[in-house]
């Protein structure tokens, strides 16, 4: 009975160290993100939001990491998911702007540098000044 008890908190507590949040998820992400290692900052990123899918940080790190790869569409993705989870966050709508400026989607860009100024967002007032008119 010993024996089966310290197996099975043993295993208890191998399976708890190998399990991450979302938030430690994010910050290997982050670091990854931070030495150019996008791709896998994509793979910690996913698993982050497969933790928790409404870890708005998350959509925004993988969204940023897809646009450093020029995948401008998988970036768009996320940040359209990520302005789901925060509508309020002008920020988001300019750099989903930005991602429509690499697909040559003017008219989409400047839809969100207009939302985004609306909201406040000083950067959307400047994409607004200088890619909309």
């Amino acid at each position: 009975m010993k024996t089966i008890f310290i197996l099975l908190a043993t295993m208890f507590i191998v399976s708890s160290a190998q399990s991450q949040t979302a938030a430690e998820f994010c910050k290997n992400a982050d670091a990854k993100f931070n030495a150019e290692n996008f791709s896998g900052a994509i793979t910690d990123y996913s698993s982050a939001i497969k933790d928790d899918s409404k870890y708005t940080e998350a959509y925004i790190g993988r969204a940023d990491s897809y646009f450093r790869l020029d995948k401008y569409s998988e970036a768009v993705t996320d940040y359209t998911k990520a302005i789901s989870l925060d509508p309020e966050n002008g920020f988001l709508y300019y750099i989903r702007g930005n991602a429509y400026i690499m697909l040559d989607e003017r008219d989409k860009a400047c839809e969100d540098f207009k939302k985004s100024d609306d909201l406040g967002d000083d950067y959307g007032y400047g994409a607004v000044m200088t890619e909309c008119y």
